[in-house]
């Protein structure tokens, strides 16, 4: 393995039923396919719930090292971007969290009211990866193909990395539940 990629994609709520249980299988299986394909051996990014946390899972099933990059504290992040979408998240998150190679806060004293500090987070994650790759890395984007809404997401992201050059390797999210999880 030699590929580098980072990534960047939908939240999304955890499975609660079997059809959203398909969902996810289904959705995992595409990511671990584009990572082999790749060759993935590094994999830079975030941990939010759904995308992130599926291709953080996938690289490290397949024996990839894992460098998270949080835009902020754990827990603030877990709160803005974890727990909203269902408990089950969170103890896929702290394994995630607690396998990763490395882990970077861009601004440990920053929370999630801010889109431009996920910007920054992208930023930070995108340069670490390119360089790693020179400049042969893959942006693996679970995109529904949605345009921007905001400063920063999905969109925004595989725009900035189209921008430099890179190669973009959409996968799309299939029928995932992007509602905010009740009680949250």
């Amino acid at each position: 393995m030699n590929g580098v990629a980072v990534w960047s994609g939908h939240m999304f709520r955890a499975a609660t039923n079997p059809v959203l249980e398909a969902v996810e299988t289904t959705l995992f299986a595409k990511i671990a396919l584009t990572l082999a394909r790749y060759d993935v051996a590094l994999g830079y990014g975030a941990l939010a719930a759904g995308a992130d946390l599926l291709v953080a899972e996938a690289l490290l099933a397949r024996g990839a090292a894992l460098h998270v990059v949080l835009p902020f504290g754990v827990a603030a992040f877990k709160a803005a971007s974890v727990s909203p979408r269902g408990a089950a998240w969170l103890p896929r998150f702290d394994a995630a969290l607690a396998s990763a190679a490395t882990v970077t806060i861009v601004a440990p004293d920053a929370d999630g009211s801010d889109a431009e500090v996920f910007n920054r987070c992208t930023q930070v994650f995108m340069d670490a990866g390119w360089a790693a790759g020179a400049g042969d890395t893959v942006l693996l984007a679970v995109w529904d193909g949605t345009p921007a809404r905001d400063l920063a997401g999905t969109a925004v992201d595989v725009a900035q990395w189209q921008a430099r050059g890179g190669v973009v390797e959409i996968i799309d999210p299939g029928a995932v539940d992007r509602s905010v999880a009740p009680h949250a």
